[in-house]
């Protein structure tokens, strides 16, 4: 009997991999707390609290530009008395110190669905990681990345050499006498010539 093989999950850079939690826990590690559950579109990821481990991570793919602005946005259900909380930021020292580029959106929980956002404004080339902080039962679902802003594009591309600039010009063509122009004005030297020399007879 032959087995029909799947596709393999591709993940695109900058952007949240399986944040749907619909591949299980694919791309996301710190699970010691977690598991599983009913999601707000789906399959969602339950996160417990304890004194060791609260929370579940992901490490972004790819590297976020400069100039750039991106957001990540993460719902989640707590019940009152507890909190959902997202950290989107640089917890690594890959390209400079950690927390350059870092935010973190916290809620009381109300036992219902809540989006929580942070957006970040690039000012160098980072690394990113997700957090998702768990709240004695926390739930999570539906993790995105979402570009608010592109990178400016390199000034360099921008701007145009004058000689691109400036529009091509042509030099004015020269006027070229006709045929019958210039048998004229022979006609016309001739007739002075015989004048001169009919003037230094009569003198």
């Amino acid at each position: 009997m032959q087995i029909e093989e799947t596709a393999p999950y591709l993940c695109a850079d900058l952007t949240i991999c399986n944040g749907d939690f619909e591949r299980g826990f694919e791309y996301w590690f710190s699970l010691k707390n977690s598991q599983l559950t009913p999601g707000r579109t789906g399959t969602g990821v339950h996160i417990d609290t304890d004194a060791k481990n609260s929370d579940i991570i992901q490490t972004i793919p790819g590297t976020f530009p400069t100039g750039a602005t991106y957001r990540a946005t993460a719902w989640c259900n707590a019940s009152a008395g507890t909190t959902c909380q997202l950290f989107f930021g640089d917890s690594n020292v890959v390209n400079g110190p950690a927390y350059e580029h870092a935010g973190r959106h916290r809620l009381a929980g109300n036992g219902d669905w809540q989006q929580l956002s942070v957006t970040i404004a690039f000012t160098h080339q980072e690394q990113m990681q997700v957090y998702l902080y768990g709240g004695t039962g926390s739930v999570y679902d539906d993790v995105q990345i979402t570009q608010v802003t592109p990178a400016p594009a390199a000034a360099s591309s921008m701007m145009m050499t004058a000689r691109e600039a400036a529009p091509e010009t042509e030099a004015a063509p020269q006027p070229v006498p006709e045929p019958g122009m210039l048998a004229l004005f022979g006609l016309g030297a001739a007739g002075l010539a015989c004048l001169w020399r009919y003037v230094r007879r009569r003198s």
